[in-house]
């Protein structure tokens, strides 16, 4: 890479650091702004579950909408209506404002997001893809991982106002390196109008399967209300299809998954996000309640652990483009297996090799991730950068969700299952070590019999292959475009 291509890098990664800091920074100064705006926790709760249910919806029609528009105008746009609704949360004077500007907050994170990973797929060479997707999947990870420093700092010494308006400058330097180095990807024509009716469609499902997992393992809410929310959406998603058959430009092109390759990746990222975003849900209790540490020594340990797993992530992404995407996801998925073996049998004697095990899954899937967004990427049609970026976000908030969900479910069950009550009351303050042990275990034996799909679905998973024509065909596109 030369030195424009490592400030174009740079700004993607920014905004991709900035998009998931303004989640956890935000999580943590919570309480204050429940006490100062003077609000319930139930309302209060839409700041942060908002903001997921806005860029997992939102995500596949904005990608769309890049390959249209074009992806480097998106992008932009994306960083500036994101730093306009950082002043607008700065200022809120009510609960009310701030949730809507978190929305619109929300909207501008889903434009450069869903962007980013495009722009380097669509201005890279294959050889060089891993490469720079690694950086945004590390920048990424470090903002989800320092957000949380960063909004306890600030927070605690300029009160939660400060956080938003601390957003706002690293917006606007992506946007002004962004707008000078990132380089120009000529826009798809469409020869119809945008599919608003599969927009409103798409976003309608998703919002309300999400919304759907988000509530159904809160104890304090009545069944009728997700499962009320899964029927809805699965009428919506039978609509959705119905009408994306009958639609020459569908917002989510469902001939992208006629492609073996892409549809075999995206399955098995999908699933690997699962079991993420379920056990590393888990991990702050296992280390607060099982190991009996203060939540500052736990912090400490996932902090560590996800910088172990920044450092890894580079290297990851350049051994895709040495060896290729395949045999690395297949690395990193059987190092994860190999990782939650192990936690099923960790307990409280086994401290060290406990902690070691943790920041050895979060390190499994610093080896994954990149490849994997990479081999999907590569085998995503020219034109459809933006759409492929768009459900890869998409899938990724979703799965999260899911597996939360799916993992709460697991754990309540073998505690019930184990003699524990099930009198509709909080699970954690009447569980004991033994209920706790037995809950732990059962999490971490479901979530290899989850996991071992995406270790099939890598296998069937192949690299796409540049021959000699078709690689003097991408060394013209790349000339033409004038790309990274």
């Amino acid at each position: 890479m030369i030195q424009k291509d490592r400030l174009a890098i740079g700004a993607l990664a920014l905004a991709a650091f900035l998009g998931t800091a303004a989640l956890g920074s935000v999580n943590i100064a919570i309480p204050l702004i429940t006490e100062d705006l003077n609000t319930s926790l139930s309302i209060v709760s839409w700041v942060i579950s908002g903001y997921l249910l806005i860029i997992a919806g939102f995500g596949v029609i904005i990608g769309k909408v890049a390959d249209f528009r074009g992806l480097k105008r998106t992008f932009l746009e994306g960083l500036l209506v994101f730093s306009a609704a950082s002043l607008l949360c700065f200022s809120a004077g009510d609960i009310y404002v701030l949730i809507a500007g978190r929305f619109l907050q929300a909207a501008g994170a889903a434009m450069f997001i869903a962007t980013g990973l495009a722009l380097v797929a669509a201005g890279l060479p294959l050889s060089e893809r891993g490469a720079g997707l690694s950086w945004i999947s590390a920048a990424s990870l470090s903002g989800s991982v320092a957000g949380v420093g960063i909004g306890g700092i600030v927070s605690g010494i300029f009160g939660w106002r400060g956080l938003f308006l601390l957003m706002v400058l690293p917006g606007l330097a992506a946007f002004l390196v962004g707008r000078k180095y990132i380089p120009e990807i000529p826009a798809r024509p469409s020869g119809s109008s945008f599919d608003i009716a599969g927009s409103v469609l798409l976003f309608s499902a998703l919002t309300t399967l999400l919304a759907g997992l988000s509530l159904d393992y809160q104890p304090a809410v009545s069944d009728l209300i997700p499962h009320s929310l899964y029927l809805v959406s699965i009428l919506l998603w039978a609509a959705f299809i119905l009408h994306a058959r009958r639609t020459p430009e569908p917002v989510l092109d469902i001939a992208l998954f006629k492609n073996r390759q892409f549809s075999f990746a995206i399955i098995s990222k999908t699933i690997m996000d699962i079991t993420l975003g379920g056990i590393m849900f888990f991990f702050p209790f296992i280390l607060t309640l099982g190991l009996y540490l203060s939540t500052s020594t736990a912090g400490l340990i996932l902090m560590a652990a996800a910088g172990f797993a920044i450092l890894v992530s580079p290297v990851a992404g350049h051994l895709s483009d040495r060896f290729g995407s395949r045999p690395v996801c297949i690395a990193g998925v059987l190092l994860t297996l190999v990782t939650l073996a192990g936690l099923t049998l960790a307990n409280r004697e086994l401290f060290l090799p406990g902690i070691l095990l943790i920041v050895l899954f979060r390190i499994s899937f610093a080896v994954y991730s990149s490849p994997s967004a990479k081999l999907i990427l590569d085998h995503c049609p020219p034109g459809q950068e933006g759409a492929a970026s768009g459900i890869l976000q998409t899938s990724r908030n979703a799965a999260y969700t899911v597996g939360i969900a799916l993992f709460v479910l697991i754990f309540e069950q073998a505690v019930y299952g184990a003699g524990l009550t099930n009198d509709g009351t909080p699970i954690l303050p009447r569980l004991t070590e033994e209920l706790m042990r037995t809950g732990y275990h059962a999490t971490f034996a479901a979530a290899i019999l989850i996991t071992l799909p995406a270790l099939f679905f890598s296998l069937l998973a192949r690299d796409r292959k540049v021959g000699r024509k078709e690689g003097a065909e991408q060394e013209e596109e790349d000339a033409a475009m004038a790309g990274f």
